[in-house]
């Protein structure tokens, strides 16, 4: 058995029982970025970084500060096990205080507590920066976290390679001065289908910007989107959005 709690956006808590694994943390309403360009998130969080449970590992897809948010690391453990995609990532972490950071590239994987932790191909789309996805096996169930990216051809492969349970898309279609720079619902339901997951969680939907950066910042998307996707697609994989501090046993 494996227990997922959505936290909000793209953090979330996998805890395989004797491991548990941190996607993305980001806890603060600003999501890391400047106060003056007016972030927030659609809802608040509801599970604190110290009402979590103890956390081992924790698994970084790339720098953006919705997902590389300083000021919630700084916070935790520094004897964690961090997986990071570059080694910019990797300096920022040292410099911090954490003693065990894995710089981990596409299809290397580790083991790790009992658990595998693999890196899968990603695609960033805004400014090309180093991203990768991940799959995490434990207690028989092979789960596959999308992190921020678009659609990429590899991601038939992951399917091939592994028995993905759950797959955990992005959804909110980002678009930045009309560049697309990750997957839209449509987007999200065909990765999810080529994984051959049999059940999707969306994530990546929490960050929105108030005036001026919302005139060139766009995020349409919602679950009730991926989920009308998935349903137009097929009838083979069960949707279930978490608010945050819900949780889901497979």
């Amino acid at each position: 058995m494996v227990k997922i709690t959505m936290i909000g956006h793209s953090t979330l808590v996998f805890d395989f029982g004797s491991v548990r694994v941190l996607s993305d943390p980001c806890f603060s309403d600003t999501m890391g970025f400047p106060r003056i360009i007016n972030p927030y998130r659609r809802s608040p969080i509801k599970l604190t970084l110290e009402e979590l449970p103890k956390i081992d590992v924790i698994i970084y897809s790339h720098r953006h500060s919705d997902h590389f948010e300083l000021a919630s690391i700084k916070r935790m453990d520094k004897n964690l096990f961090v997986f990071v995609p570059e080694k910019w990532m990797a300096e920022k972490l040292i410099k911090i205080g954490f003693k065990n950071i894995i710089q981990i590239k596409a299809w290397e994987e580790r083991d790790i507590k009992g658990i595998k932790v693999t890196a899968v191909p990603a695609l960033e789309g805004s400014q090309g920066l180093p991203q990768v996805g991940y799959v995490i096996v434990g207690n028989g169930k092979g789960i596959y976290f999308g992190g921020d990216t678009m659609i990429f051809p590899e991601i038939e492969e992951i399917g091939k390679r592994f028995k993905i349970d759950v797959a955990l898309p992005p959804i909110n279609g980002v678009r930045f001065l009309g560049r697309q720079a990750d997957m839209a619902p449509d987007d999200a339901a065909d990765a999810v289908i080529k994984t051959g997951a049999k059940m999707a969680i969306p994530q990546h939907y929490d960050l929105l910007f108030g005036f001026p950066l919302n005139l060139a910042y766009k995020a349409p998307g919602m679950p009730e989107d991926f989920e009308k996707a998935i349903k137009r697609k097929t009838n083979d994989v069960l949707v279930k959005t978490l608010g945050s501090g819900e949780s889901i046993e497979i």
